[in-house]
């Protein structure tokens, strides 16, 4: 099994950093693998940690009524599931479920919180991945958003 470092450095999100910062970045991240049919979080529990998602699938499930959820979303290697959390420290707005076995990278709030104190110039390049991900979900997004728009009118 490869160490914590050497995952980073095949990361596209780590991709502006140089070994010293990504070392700096490893030492404050968990591997987790989820099984299939996993729960990673659920809707309304507080964030506390983010996920990378680096090998398998996710499905983000949003509650609909009594017991009814549905998928919203699939998220692939390469992007991130529950980055509000680093953000803005409020509940899940949707629950996460493993599709197939998911290998993911985990940085809690706290590690969060270490690096953006510990090293500026590592904060700000790992802040701006996050929202160059963030920025190209919400284009999707409305994309999908204004594609369903011209079906119902």
């Amino acid at each position: 099994m490869k160490n914590i470092l050497d995952l980073l450095v095949e990361q596209p999100i780590f991709a502006e950093l140089n070994p010293k910062q990504m070392s700096v970045i490893a030492t404050h991240c968990h591997i987790k693998t989820f099984q299939k049919d996993e729960i990673i979080f659920n809707e309304g529990e507080v964030g506390d940690a983010l996920y990378y998602i680096m090998d398998g699938i996710v499905k983000v499930l949003k509650r609909v009524g009594e017991g009814h959820n549905i998928v919203v979303a699939k998220i692939l290697p390469g992007h991130f599931v529950g980055e509000m959390a680093l953000l803005d420290r409020t509940c899940r707005s949707a629950s996460v479920q493993a599709t197939e076995e998911t290998t993911t990278l985990m940085i809690e709030t706290s590690h969060f919180d270490a690096i953006l104190k510990s090293d500026a110039q590592v904060a700000f390049l790992l802040m701006r991945s996050i929202a160059k991900i963030i920025s190209d979900q919400l284009r999707q997004t409305t994309m999908k958003l204004a594609t369903t728009q011209l079906v119902i009118d």
